[in-house]
């Protein structure tokens, strides 16, 4: 009897402390699960941060060269992934004006001629247009961005080339219709006026719709304040703007001769490259102005 009782003493203490100790380890096990769940969480939360952060400074466009508006800017349209678009561009150009010329000429001399090939002439400028307006503006963007390496852009969808027209072209319509009007206000050669406008609203208005994403946006805030934060890069693009219209309306000055077929072949090439020079100088423009928001920020 007394065996038993010991036995069955024995076996419930036994008992009793596996029970103890399998509570326990659950115990254990439910206290350890939280902080281990918190712990992976906090690393997770960590490593997307890291990861935000990692993409938003490889999206941030590098610090501007020392001379921005001179290092490869002018040499832009012969550098080596550059050279075909030139090419193509330039082919394209001469080849609309040239056709354009003789419609011009045969509108004059056979009516009828010139008003059969009139549409199909039309459609070849437009879409010599489109074509160069494409390139104007992948240009002035990777540029504004600090891209000097080009691959993609070349490779565009060509059915968006014309839509790039009312954010080139069209701010270039805008800019002559507020020289128009103003020439109507000032006792001075409506052509100067006109011209002069162009030259300096044509560049705040084509910068701020690439700053606001909106044709119907000309006017940006940050656009605006560049001219008296940034009153040098801005006095330096204008001087380097003027300076190749009054060398592009020289050379075409030189090269006219009536019919203008010979002047076309000088002229397409040289218009093509100042096109991309162009591109390249309002994006250079862009990009510091770009550069002297984030300063402006971080202080």
């Amino acid at each position: 009897m007394v065996r038993w009782l010991t036995v069955l003493a024995l076996g419930g203490s036994t008992m009793a402390n596996d029970y103890d100790a399998d509570d326990a380890y659950e115990l254990d096990l439910d206290d350890a699960a939280g902080p281990t769940v918190d712990a992976a969480h906090e690393i997770t939360s960590q490593y997307i941060e890291s990861a935000e952060a990692n993409l938003a400074e490889a999206k941030r466009p590098p610090d501007p060269p020392r001379f921005l508006f001179v290092q490869g800017v002018f040499t832009y349209p012969w550098h080596l992934k550059t050279l075909a678009t030139w090419i193509l561009m330039s082919l394209a150009v001469t080849a609309a004006a040239l056709i354009a010329a003789f419609c011009y000429h045969l509108l004059n001399v056979m009516f009828l001629a010139g008003r059969i090939i009139a549409l199909p002439t039309g459609m070849i400028c437009a879409a010599t247009l489109s074509y160069a307006s494409g390139c104007y503006m992948a240009v002035m963007l990777s540029t504004s961005e600090g891209i000097d390496e080009f691959d993609e852009w070349l490779e565009s969808d060509w059915k968006s080339w014309f839509w790039t027209l009312p954010a080139s072209a069209g701010m270039l319509v805008v800019s002559a219709v507020c020289g128009y009007g103003l020439s109507e206000l000032l006792p001075i050669s409506p052509v100067l006026v006109v011209a002069a406008t162009t030259l300096v609203l044509y560049p705040v208005l084509q910068l701020s719709t690439l700053e606001t994403g909106s044709i119907v946006s000309p006017f940006s805030r940050a656009v605006l304040g560049s001219l008296g934060r940034c009153p040098i890069a801005w006095a330096i693009f204008y001087a380097e703007w003027m300076a190749l219209g009054i060398g592009f309306l020289y050379l075409s000055y030189v090269t006219w001769h009536d019919p203008p077929y010979i002047s076309i072949l000088f002229m397409g090439p040289v218009a093509s490259a100042l096109i991309l020079i162009y591109a390249r100088l309002l994006g250079r423009m862009a990009w510091s102005i770009s550069a002297s928001e984030r300063g402006r920020r971080s202080k």
